[in-house]
């Protein structure tokens, strides 16, 4: 399930052959091929038990030299007391002294990794993947590859720590039951990352654009170039050009193919809602869902006032700060789709946020 939500939001995303190892306190581990997660008779994936050492001791599955025995968190415990460092170390303070130059700390990782590095050869002679992830509790410790780097020419899988953490198996085990229930289709998707002026929508549209793969527009994509270009730009021919380009934003969405997916960052209050309806219809928009963000009205006032030099002639300037905070206090989501709150003064959880995307326009 991990690898699914990898393949489909996480550091493997768009790509068709992945191979990923989770390591924990043993390690687990799936691949895909071609899209589809390689399932064998009855249980294929259990690569913690590729063999690395073929007169190494005797794992609980009954071979002998198994890599889980090797390089997993367990066996990490095992070969800090082995070295005669305190236990308990954690793998990053480990390898924080490593990359310090510690000799014992650098001896003690490449122990660790090169079991790794060759079962990451066999793994990549076997599938030829486009990417290995390293997920779980200790993925993170890629960086132990360092000490046991690849060699020969034949061997060069990209390695990528996984992106989702421990919520990819909840992320993946959703997307999974979508597919199966059948829900997934071709209609067009729109994502309206809604709030007014300086209210951090930008930001989110961006990060939730990157991890759905889908095109993100928005009105000032459109329109700053015509502002770049244009002299003696007031506020109302400003305005002008937000309306022309607002329409421009949805001409796009309705060129689109079937199956086409869109994160539109606008302000959406700035138009009659009914204008919103009818370009909605027209376009052939089948799935829509509003991430609507907020912050305090003296923050987003703080944030346009703190933006006015990056800002092109014709926006309006330090007098819109007042009305603008007044407008955060009555703003609201457009009520045309099932609405997300999202607080712009936090850090996204882009893992929530894209469960809750994927059950409301059914990906």
């Amino acid at each position: 399930m991990a690898l699914i939500a990898e393949a489909r939001v996480g550091a493997a995303k768009g790509l068709a052959n992945v191979v990923m190892l989770t390591i924990g306190t043993g390690i687990g581990g799936a691949a895909m091929l071609d899209g589809r997660i390689v399932n064998g008779k009855q249980a294929a994936g259990q690569l913690g038990h590729v063999v690395v050492q073929a007169d190494g001791p005797i794992c609980v599955c009954g071979q002998a030299g198994c890599v889980e025995l090797y390089s997993s968190g367990t066996a990490l415990g095992r070969l800090t007391a082995e070295a005669g460092l305190p236990s308990g170390l954690r793998c990053e303070e480990i390898l924080e002294k490593a990359l310090s130059g510690d000799v014992p700390h650098c001896a003690l990782l490449a122990s660790w990794a090169k079991p790794l590095r060759a079962a990451i050869n066999t793994l990549s002679a076997t599938f030829d993947p486009d990417v290995l992830l390293l997920g779980g509790g200790l993925g993170g410790a890629a960086g132990a590859l360092d000490f046991a780097p690849a060699i020969g020419r034949w061997y060069q899988t990209p390695v990528r720590t996984a992106a989702l953490g421990d919520d990819a198996g909840m992320i993946g085990a959703g997307l999974a039951a979508l597919e199966l229930a059948g829900l997934r289709h071709v209609g067009k998707k729109v994502v309206l990352v809604n709030g007014v002026p300086a209210s951090g929508k930008s930001r989110v549209a961006s990060q939730i654009a990157n991890r759905l793969g889908w095109q993100m527009l928005s009105l000032d994509m459109v329109k700053n170039p015509f502002l770049a270009e244009l002299d003696d730009v007031d506020r109302l021919f400003n305005r002008r050009l937000g309306k022309a380009s607002y329409r421009a934003i949805w001409d796009i969405v309705a060129a689109a193919p079937p199956g086409a997916g869109f994160v539109i960052d606008a302000w959406f209050g700035f138009q009659p809602l009914e204008q919103l309806d009818g370009y909605l219809a027209s376009s052939g928009v089948d799935g829509l869902a509003e991430l609507w963000c907020s912050a305090p009205p003296e923050v987003i006032g703080e944030r346009y006032r703190a933006r006015l030099t990056e800002r092109l002639p014709g926006h309006p300037g330090e007098s819109y700060v007042p009305e603008l905070i007044e407008l955060a206090r009555s703003a609201a989501p457009t009520g045309r789709a099932p609405s997300l709150t999202i607080n712009t003064t936090a850090p996204l959880n882009e893992a929530a946020t894209l469960v809750w995307l994927g059950e409301k326009l059914k990906l």
